[in-house]
This record gives C-alpha cells, sequence and structure tokens, in this order.
C-alpha cells in the first residue's frame, strides 16, 4: 500500500496493560501501569485505556471488570474518568450501564482518583485494596447478577 503506515497503538502512551478473564468470563482483571501524563498531555492516556477496555469487554462481554491501577503513576487528568466511568460510558441498555467496575488504587494515586472520580453521577464503582479482595466483590456480583 502507498503512503500508509501501520498503525502501532502502544507507541501513542506508555502505559502497560495486562488483561485475563475467568474460567467463564463473567469477570476481566486489567491492569494498568507505568505513567499517565499531567492533564491534557494525558488525554491520550485515558483514551488509549478506554480503548483497550472497551477492545477486550466486547469481545469477552464480562459482568464486572476490575482495574489495577496500583503501578499506575496518576497525578491528574479527566480522560481517565471513562475507564473509571467504563460501563456507564458503553452501555447500551440500562443493564448494562449498571455493571460495576472494581478499582485498586495504590497509596499514592488513590486519593487522586477517588477525587477526581467524585465528579462522575453515573455509573456503578468500588473501591478495594488488593487483588484478592477485588476478587472476591467480583465474584459476589456476579452471582447476584446471574441470579
Amino acid at each position: 500500500m502507498k503512503n500508509y503506515q501501520n498503525i502501532d497503538l502502544n507507541k501513542y502512551s506508555s502505559i502497560k496493560h495486562t488483561f485475563s478473564v475467568n474460567e467463564d468470563n463473567t469477570v476481566m482483571v486489567v491492569k494498568f501501569s507505568g505513567l499517565y501524563r499531567k492533564g491534557s498531555l494525558g488525554n491520550g492516556d485515558g483514551i488509549f485505556m478506554f480503548s483497550l477496555l472497551a477492545t477486550h469487554y466486547y469481545i469477552f462481554e464480562s459482568i464486572t471488570i476490575i482495574l489495577d491501577l496500583q503501578d499506575l503513576d496518576y497525578e491528574w487528568g479527566n480522560t481517565i474518568f471513562k475507564s473509571l466511568n467504563f460501563f456507564d460510558e458503553i452501555g447500551r441498555d440500562n443493564d448494562e450501564k449498571d455493571k460495576t467496575v472494581i478499582i485498586i488504587p495504590s497509596a499514592q494515586n488513590e486519593m487522586t482518583i477517588k477525587e477526581i472520580e467524585s465528579h462522575l453521577s453515573n455509573g456503578r464503582r468500588i473501591y478495594c485494596t488488593s487483588l484478592e479482595d477485588a476478587e472476591a466483590r467480583a465474584l459476589k456480583i456476579v452471582t447476584e447478577y446471574l441470579g
């Protein structure tokens, strides 16, 4: 192809990521790490994170998502809203919008994430202090969801 360049989204953000799902795909664990640039410089980082979440979610359609942000160097930036409020952002109906995002912040980014999250009026979010606690909460949510 003439005058086309291959796209490598990883060169637009230094955020590292791993995605995993449990056996029945009902819980997705997403670990974001690295530097989330401050303010408007971080817009690309926030969109990068959200886009990866959307891609993986639409393939697996998990009931809940655990966002492990313990190794994310985050100080400020509004586009992280899209990931913290993921289901309300992408929800195609009220059932999907009402799904829960479980957030595991670090001691360094917890206050800032909770402060920026306080500006969100919709969506369901739960904070946990460890992956083990988040997994237990996620499995409880799945059990209640499946009734």
